[in-house]
């Protein structure tokens, strides 16, 4: 039995949450603020650790607080096990598309996770329908 520390959120880690129209999850990594937002911009102000860079349709990849990327609605947090230098090219390759639309190849699956799980179930359904009727009609025939 592997038993592990539990730990704080980390910058690298993936957060999630479910969707507003409750059909699945919404997903978006944290990073560090002082490390993807320029110290001039920050100021001497009140800033938060951490920030959500996150894909959605209305505002395509863009950064939020993580209370902006949860709103409210239930979710949680992956801990990610990166050794430091990873953990911080994974940081800096979460926002380096900020900016980019919301599209059907580009989503918060695509951002997290490289794919998207859902889209990829979906064509694969899809094709399997198809490949159904074919079969179907070659039958009927």
């Amino acid at each position: 039995m592997i038993t592990t520390k539990p730990r704080t959120p980390q910058s690298g880690d993936i957060v999630f949450r479910r969707k507003e129209n409750g059909a699945g999850w919404h997903y978006g990594r944290l990073v560090e603020t002082v490390r993807v937002v320029p110290q001039l911009q920050l100021g001497g102000g009140y800033y938060p650790k951490f920030l959500v860079p996150h894909t959605t349709p209305d505002k395509g990849k863009h950064l939020d607080t993580t209370a902006g990327f949860f709103r409210g609605l239930p979710g949680g947090w992956i801990s990610q096990e990166f050794p430091e230098p990873t953990r911080r090219y994974v940081e800096q390759s979460s926002v380096s598309d900020l900016g980019k639309p919301y599209s059907l190849a580009n989503t918060c699956e695509d951002d997290v996770f490289g794919f998207s799980p859902t889209r990829n179930n979906v064509l694969g359904g899809l094709l399997a329908l198809g490949l159904l009727a074919l079969v179907g009609a070659a039958v009927a025939e």
